[in-house]
């Protein structure tokens, strides 16, 4: 994904993430930290991801974006993802 977006930006094309994952609470700080430009998703989600992204700032989720880049498996990343979830956005994501 990051590849997209580098490859698109440098272009001048916006990037848009459709689907389930554009609706999914846990990875939604690591594609605006990569620099997904808009999201298309489910309607029943937007309330909650609405929520965390006022509560996300766009330096914080660049910085979650570098540290899944260290994991070589996606359980790796949704453990972390989890675990900063919780601890960052208690409340909404929970």
């Amino acid at each position: 994904i990051r590849n997209v977006v580098d490859a698109a930006h440098t272009t001048g094309i916006s990037v848009v993430m459709c689907g389930e994952m554009a609706g999914e609470p846990l990875y939604l700080p690591i594609l605006l930290g990569l620099g997904i430009d808009e999201l298309s998703m489910n309607p029943l989600c937007i309330l909650k991801i609405k929520k965390i992204l006022r509560s996300t700032s766009y330096h914080d989720a660049q910085q979650l974006a570098a540290q899944v880049d260290q994991f070589k498996t996606a359980t790796e990343i949704e453990n972390f993802m989890k675990h900063e979830l919780n601890k960052r956005l208690q409340e909404e994501f929970n």
